[in-house]
């Protein structure tokens, strides 16, 4: 009995987790550009440099702002980005104000200079929104075992048999 209700437990808090962080995600990819602050001046220092985790961003810092602020690309391919920005530059930066002391970059949500958009604040949305779509999938298949651990009161192996590695 003990066992039916941690089961029962841990697949509500499962569906709790993953619904909590698809209305997080969901949130984030359904922002308009107009919703992040904003700060245009001149570029005095750029460069590539680790993060906290140790992967590779690209910074920029501005006149006039203590902060700097960063991407990160996945492909951690910077250099087309460095080439288009030089010292003296104007660029307008669109970013996520975190006011977070652990955080010393803020997060680039789009970049332009001179009206021509370097990084669009699109890549972010598909990001957000593939991830709320991930979450969601995983939140209907959680649902499905819940189902069929009340209904049956098992769970039986959650990998399909195609997956399964067969021993010869």
């Amino acid at each position: 009995m003990l066992k039916k209700i941690i089961n029962i437990f841990a697949t509500l808090f499962g569906l709790l987790l993953f619904s909590i962080l698809t209305y997080i995600f969901y949130n984030n990819a359904s922002k308009n550009l107009s919703e992040y602050s904003e700060f245009e001046n001149k570029v005095i220092d750029k460069g590539i440099t680790k993060s906290e985790n140790n992967k590779d961003i690209f910074y920029l810092q501005l006149s006039n702002i203590e902060e700097r602020f960063s991407i990160y690309l996945i492909t951690q391919n910077y250099k087309k980005l460095n080439n288009q920005i030089n010292i003296n530059d104007n660029v307008k930066v669109y970013f996520e104000d975190t006011n977070s002391v652990k955080n010393r970059y803020l997060e680039i949500i789009q970049l332009e200079k001179e009206n021509q958009i370097l990084i669009n604040h699109n890549k972010h949305k598909f990001i957000y929104y593939s991830l709320s779509f991930i979450c969601l999938l995983v939140n209907n298949y959680i649902l499905l075992m819940l189902i069929h651990y009340l209904k049956y009161g098992k769970f039986d192996n959650p990998i399909p048999p195609i997956f399964k590695r067969t021993c010869r």
